[in-house]
C-alpha cells in the first residue's frame, strides 16, 4: 500500500489543501499535520483513517489559507465537529 494523493478546495474565500502519503509498513503509524485552529480534529481524523487503513505509515498534511490575503475565517467548532461526525 504505497500511495499519494492531493486535493484543493476553496469555500467562502478560504482555500484548503490536503496531501496524503502512504508507505508500506508492518504496523499503522499516523502522522497528522494540521493548522493550530484545526488541532481539535485530530482524534476524528485518526478514527476516520483507521476505518480504511490497517497498516503502513500514513502522513496527512492539511493546510488552509485566506484567498483574500486577510485573516482566515473564525471557526464554529461545534458546527465543524458535527460535520466531521
Amino acid at each position: 500500500m504505497t500511495g499519494y494523493g492531493a486535493a484543493q478546495h476553496v469555500e467562502r474565500g478560504v482555500a484548503f489543501s490536503v496531501e496524503v502519503r502512504s508507505v508500506n509498513g508492518r504496523y499503522l503509524k499516523l502522522a497528522l499535520k494540521l493548522p493550530d485552529t484545526l488541532q481539535f480534529l485530530e482524534p476524528s481524523l485518526e478514527r476516520f483513517v483507521k476505518e480504511f487503513i490497517a497498516r503502513g505509515h500514513v502522513s496527512l498534511n492539511l493546510k488552509m489559507r485566506s484567498e483574500s490575503g486577510g485573516q482566515v475565517a473564525t471557526l464554529n467548532r461545534a458546527t465543524l465537529q458535527a460535520y466531521v461526525d
